[in-house]
């Protein structure tokens, strides 16, 4: 798992517009293989498993991140379903391969402008990869909430789990 500041002090490869990655993602939603509803059945299961408010499946595109199955959203988030992938706590697991933990999103120089605390009011984040069987990270499986300092390295470790259960499941590139 890295921390903001390893994030932002190590070099991170753009491997959000990485042709083989877009192509996995493409194969996902053309095989319109995740059902709206077990997408919330999945992501009500994890806020009662985690005692998390929120929680979302997320692919990442090159420029955007696309809530495709949610819990606990409301707001623009929940309206719109998607948001720039620019300084956002998503893009960051797609591009490092890693789990992402952040206790405070506003106490994050890197984050601190990201839509999901700017425009969303999120403050705590924890996020683990979503992969394909040929190990593209395609999105992200992820808690959020509106309070500071709320998730532990024990939501890390059960929410890396379920993120390797949710891609089993949904069949993630097949």
């Amino acid at each position: 798992m890295m921390t903001a500041q390893q994030i932002s002090n190590s070099t991170i490869d753009d491997s959000l517009t990485d042709p083989d990655r877009l192509m996995a993602v493409a194969e996902i939603l053309d095989a319109d293989r995740l059902s709206a509803a077990d997408l919330e059945q999945f992501t009500l299961g994890l806020t009662k498993v985690t005692g998390s408010k929120i929680a979302a499946v997320n692919l990442v595109l090159g420029d955007e991140v696309l809530v495709t199955g949610s819990h606990g959203m409301d707001g623009w988030l929940l309206e719109t379903s998607t948001y720039e992938t620019d300084r956002t706590p998503c893009s960051t697991v797609v591009r490092t391969g890693r789990t992402l933990l952040i206790p405070d999103l506003l106490q994050e120089t890197l984050y601190s402008q990201c839509p999901l605390a700017s425009n969303g009011g999120i403050r705590s984040y924890v996020g683990a990869p979503l992969l394909t069987i040929r190990r593209y990270v395609v999105g992200t499986v992820c808690l959020l909430d509106r309070e500071p300092n709320v998730f532990t390295e024990a939501h890390r470790t059960v929410l890396e789990h379920l993120a390797r259960y949710a891609a089993t499941q949904l069949r993630i590139g097949d």
